[in-house]
């Protein structure tokens, strides 16, 4: 590319770079300031603030979908124009966006295991979904309604801790238990570490808290969703019961 290009280029990449998340925003939106934000980021920084994140100024909270730049920023990458850790993000994005239209067809057509998946990444933040208690608990009450036992971990989960609605600890367990006894290595663990703990309305039970917690970590569930942090506590605890 001829130099004089490829200063142009950059100063359009600087343009168009999202002034929160130092990206190619992915779903660009123009707030009331005149700039460019990637959505989720322009939507967080409002909820907490009432100004603008470049000139600090007083800020509502409408936002523009802002679909022209999105059609820019692609073409610039497919032309090369904008290349790149900038250009390689923005592809991840789309990869990612890819993932989740493939993954809520499916759940669509009934699928409970896509409707766990949407249910963790909004849990989580992740694929490029918003952060959203409400959805992720939507998504796991669907996925315990299919009889997906990561679901009905899932939601579970969501009624013993009041997350993303009301709180309904007897309902909980109902989902949490069914969970563990088809196969749910998340459910075996919130059972042994209840049962540990005295937690949510349960008794402390070492012979009950050693049965679930040993489901959970000897790879005795088919179902396996426990994070790595879950799995260490669950290997600690029954080491310290076992002693």
């Amino acid at each position: 590319m001829h130099p004089t290009h490829c200063l142009i280029s950059t100063q359009v990449a600087a343009d168009l770079v999202c002034p929160i998340t130092q990206e190619l925003p992915f779903d660009p939106v123009m707030a009331e300031d005149g700039k460019i934000y990637e959505r989720n980021a322009i939507v967080e920084w409002l909820g907490r603030e009432r100004t603008s994140p470049v000139t600090r100024a007083h800020m509502g909270r409408r936002l523009l979908p802002a679909i022209q730049t999105k059609n820019t920023i692609s073409t610039l990458i497919k032309s090369g124009a904008i290349d790149g850790e900038l250009a390689e993000a923005w592809r991840g994005k789309l990869e990612d966006e890819k993932a989740v239209n493939e993954c809520r067809a499916r759940a669509e057509d009934g699928d409970g295991e896509a409707m766990w998946r949407l249910g963790s990444w909004s849990g989580h933040g992740q694929y490029g979904l918003a952060k959203d208690a409400a959805q992720a608990r939507a998504w796991y009450e669907r996925s315990a309604a299919a009889r997906d036992p990561r679901g009905m971990a899932g939601f579970g989960s969501c009624l013993l801790n009041g997350y993303g609605g009301p709180k309904n600890t007897s309902l909980g367990w109902v989902y949490i238990t069914d969970a563990a006894h088809l196969g749910s290595d998340v459910g075996a663990y919130l059972l042994g570490e209840a049962f540990l703990k005295g937690f949510h309305n349960l008794p402390k039970d070492s012979v009950q808290a050693r049965f679930w917690l040993k489901k959970a970590v000897d790879k005795e569930c088919k179902h396996k969703h426990l994070s790595r942090e879950a799995t260490a506590d669950a290997e600690k605890w029954l080491r310290e019961l076992n002693e």
